[in-house]
């Protein structure tokens, strides 16, 4: 071969060959070789996926007809460009009759989505209803001739006439997802198969790419050289693409013969994990995107949990079994711990949420902060009060270590804790120690039936009055309990005040102090803490209690707690803990749906429904979340040597109440769950209907009655026959009879959303945002290294850079002006509005001292400087619109 390079004066070298080239002495298969492929993939993906299913088709005319369109396109794909107008044609012609047989095409999919319906998720319940069985082998066998006309189109003209990696797996892969999505198991031959026509036609597409891509004549570039490009007649991509498949094929019966061998039995946790996946997806909702995002990322391995407290968006309650916590404490509780983390105040749209800002200026909470004495304090500061009498339980004292394996914002701590000056408040809601993952308190048994009592009993004792001076114990709470009684007008000019003559004799003067401030809390709490949304699902359900409600007598502790109590038994007798209650329908209430309609929930829907209807009782009531420790927990397993109880909590043990108000003492849990009592928990409840149907055969003895009920409510028919007279010892098959409204509920819950499409969107922005944030933060992190950290020249130098951006942003620029008289410039535009006069004029003398002179700035005019750029970028980040606000935080990230 002879070379000649020429080289232009850009320096780019153009290199002229001569090619030789000899005879073809051996035959040209390539063809025949893409055909095989083709053939290959073809069959394989019609394989796999009928193989996961037992669709009801004839076999027969599916075949036949598979044969007639692979020997149409096959012959269509060899004869090159000059028939692809023939392939257009049979497009529009295959169009054309899908249109007029659409009809027979919904059909055969309402079948086959059936028989995929059943087969992965509930074996005797259908989908689509009111079909005729006669209809079915004839519209799937319609539907399936058009499946494998589209699939030969596709397959063939781009593997034989035209490679091309992309449009093959966009109609394969998705047949297949659909078993695998579903948790279904594929057959290992035809799935190893259609792998390796997967990787074949990649192969073909990829090796017949690069340099001699095309065919024609022109120029390829490498670097600054560009070669003629050479006509190869001869290309090895189809062969490269067969010996992939014999590669893949020998792999896959070697793998399986020696599995085999060392009877090697699958994991189904890929199976699992699947399903999972599949559940994640088919629960995303909009409304709680958050919660739905955390539940796909921990589908697929990922920790994004985010916490959410909207009701009713989920079908069913997950627990992986994961651990949440590691609770220690130094001796054994008798009841139930109840560790809280979240208050949910406001019932509204379905979801809870905590009280609004402008609720919380009430001056009530300026008392709390100015006397370091909040609702959380009440239990503990209260328990020496209602210890008297030989009521010693309330007052024992316990400590707890809490290990959080959870996120680092999140905290637990249990009711009744000892304000100890390490304690942090959120208004009255919640308490937490200053630590990010391990949290320690000392606490009394806050039990509110035992509380209710005690309270009852001492407040029927006398009041008299009393005087300030009488206190001698703690100097300090002394003069803030005579400021506050001076401040509320609660004493006279003597300094004598009304209070129980049990708790002056008897206490410290901390406990009559703490009395005082919740009974002036009292007022906040009735006044928040009652509200119950105004519509006609919430009258309903006050209507269906009304019994209860309507019958309640006096205002006492005890009569409160009787009636929480009443409520509570009539709410467990008409409904069943499950976890597996089905979504609330978006244009129902969750309450209403729960108690009226659906009957099944588990603590979410136990604990909503305990607050509202309290609150329609009169009693002050909140939704509390957390988790809950139990009687049970304190056993020999869970003992140490040294006499404390190690428990790990498990992710089923998170759990949710209400915590109601009793006057006199404050906020105490109270357990609404069926199911769950102070002792033991059942966290593994019965599966309802909806979950599964399980067949199982049983000897029983059974009256029958000839009896059929119907009953009818919202558009819900539930129709139980039992005809017999006999009563007999007979072996049945336990069968699950299934509601109109639960089929309904069902296909609900199973059914792909509309967010199967858009979940890659969904996701995309999820990735974007993500990427966003790492970005702003990667730039924020390096701006602040470099304000705070090296060389003070350095350090002013790059102060003087990032104000010179902000400058910019605000369009001022030095140009050609010196830099006085940049600096008089800016002073003009911009002194007395985003900073102080002269403010900037001091800055840039500091800049140039540390540019031009041989010393660096002094620690206090490097403090200066930055608290000047620091301060300018907050007042124009102030001053600037929402959409400019936007465009400094997340384009520039100047600010």
């Amino acid at each position: 071969m002879k070379k000649k390079n020429l080289q232009n004066d850009n320096g780019i070298t153009v290199c002229d060959s001569i090619v030789m080239s000899v005879k073809q002495k051996r035959v040209n298969l390539r063809r025949i070789e893409a055909v095989v492929i083709a053939v290959i993939g073809y069959v394989s993906t019609i394989m796999a996926f009928v193989n996961m299913f037992d669709f009801k088709f004839s076999h027969k005319a599916f075949v036949l007809s598979a044969i007639i369109f692979s020997a149409i396109y096959i012959l269509l794909s060899l004869a090159g460009k000059k028939a692809m107008w023939i392939v257009a044609a049979t497009l529009i012609a295959g169009m054309a009759i899908s249109y007029k047989m659409i009809n027979t095409f919904v059909l055969g999919y309402k079948y086959t989505y059936n028989v995929i319906y059943r087969a992965a998720m509930y074996k005797d319940i259908d989908y689509y209803k009111f079909l005729q069985p006669e209809s079915e082998e004839s519209s799937v066998t319609a539907l399936f001739i058009l499946g494998a006309w589209i699939l030969a189109v596709v397959i063939y003209v781009f593997t034989v006439y035209h490679p091309n990696s992309l449009p093959p797996l966009l109609v394969t892969f998705p047949l297949i997802e659909t078993g695998l999505y579903n948790g279904m198991e594929i057959s290992i031959f035809w799935g190893m198969l259609l792998v390796a026509y997967w990787l074949a036609v990649f192969a073909m597409t990829a090796i017949d790419m690069g340099e001699y891509s095309g065919g024609n004549g022109g120029f390829v570039r490498r670097e600054n050289i560009f070669f003629p490009k050479r006509q190869m007649k001869l290309k090895v991509t189809e062969k490269c693409g067969l010996y992939i498949i014999m590669i893949v094929i020998a792999v896959t019966g070697i793998s399986s013969f020696v599995l085999d061998m060392i009877a090697y039995e699958r994991s189904d946790k890929i199976n699992q994990k699947r399903i999972e996946i599949r559940d994640a997806v088919n629960s995303f909702s909009v409304d709680d995107f958050a919660g739905s995002i955390s539940e796909l990322t921990s589908a697929f391995g990922f920790t994004f949990k985010v916490q959410s407290h909207k009701l009713g968006n989920v079908d069913r309650l997950k627990y992986k079994d994961t651990t949440d916590l590691i609770v220690t404490l130094d001796y054994e509780y008798n009841g139930a711990i109840y560790l809280k983390e979240y208050t949910g105040s406001v019932y509204n749209n379905n979801q809870w949420n905590i009280l609004p800002d402008s609720d919380y200026k009430d001056d009530i909470f300026n008392d709390f902060e100015k006397y370091s004495t909040y609702p959380q304090d009440f239990a503990y500061k209260l328990s020496p009060y209602l210890s008297s009498y030989s009521f010693d339980s309330i007052s024992s004292e316990y400590t707890i270590w809490i290990n959080s394996r959870l996120r680092k914002n999140r905290s637990f701590a249990p009711y009744g804790t000892d304000s100890i000056g390490i304690l942090e408040y959120d208004f009255d809601n919640n308490v937490t120690s200053k630590s990010e993952n391990d949290f320690s308190y000392k606490f009394v048994k806050v039990h509110a039936e035992d509380i209710a009592d005690k309270l009852d009993e001492l407040s029927s004792l006398e009041k008299g009055s009393h005087n300030i001076n009488s206190f001698n114990d703690d100097r300090t709470w002394k003069a803030q309990l005579e400021n506050y009684l001076n401040e509320k007008g609660l004493s006279d000019e003597n300094g004598n005040f009304t209070v129980n003559n049990e708790l002056f004799h008897a206490y410290k003067t901390e406990v009559v102090f703490t009395q005082l401030i919740e009974s002036d809390y009292r007022e906040f709490v009735y006044n928040n803490y009652l509200q119950i949304p105004d519509t006609d699902d919430i009258d309903e359900v006050r209507r269906e209690f009304a019994d209860i409600l309507d019958s309640a007598h006096g205002s006492d502790n005890q009569s409160q707690i009787a009636l929480l109590t009443a409520i509570r038994d009539k709410v467990s007798s008409m409904t069943e803990y499950s976890l597996n209650p089905g979504r609330t329908p978006a244009t129902r209430d969750f309450v209403n749906y729960f108690l009226l309609e659906n009957h099944k929930g588990y603590c979410t829907h136990y604990a909503t429904s305990g607050v509202l209807l309290a609150r329609m009782a009169g009693i002050p009531a909140r939704y509390a979340t957390g988790y809950v420790i139990v009687g049970d927990d304190f056993n020999e397993s869970t003992q140490n040597p040294d006499g404390s109880y190690t428990i790990t909590l498990k992710d089923n043990r998170s759990h949710a109440w209400i915590e109601v108000y009793l006057d006199g003492y404050g906020w105490v849990p109270f357990e609404f769950t069926a199911g769950y009592s102070n002792q033991t928990i059942d966290t593994t409840p019965a599966t309802t209907t909806t979950s599964a149907t399980t067949e199982s055969t049983e000897t029983t003895t059974v009256e029958y009655t000839e009896e059929t009920q119907t009953t009818t409510r919202r558009n819900r028919v539930t129709t139980t026959t039992v005809v017999g007279t006999d009563i007999a010892e007979y072996e049945t098959t336990v069968i699950t009879v299934t509601t109109v409204a639960e089929v309904t509920e069902i296909a609900q819950k199973s059914t792909p959303k509309a967010v199967k499409y858009i979940i890659c969107t969904v996701i995309a922005i999820t990735l974007g945002a993500l990427l966003i944030y790492l970005r702003r933060t990667l730039i924020l992190y390096i701006r602040k290294k470099h304000l705070n950290n090296g060389s003070r020249k350095s350090r002013m130098k790059y102060m003087y850079s990032y104000t010179e951006k902000l400058l910019k942003y605000l369009k001022i620029k030095q140009e050609d002006m010196q830099y006085t008289e940049f600096a008089v410039y800016v002073e003009e535009e911009l002194g007395g509005i985003y900073f102080r006069p002269n403010e900037f004029s001091e800055f840039m003398d500091t800049a140039l001292k540390s540019a031009f002179s041989e010393y660096p700035p002094e620690n206090d005019e490097l403090k200066k400087s930055l608290d000047f750029t620091t301060e300018f970028a907050k007042e124009i980040y102030i001053r600037s619109d929402t959409a400019h606000k936007i465009y400094l935080k997340i384009i520039l990230i100047i600010i």
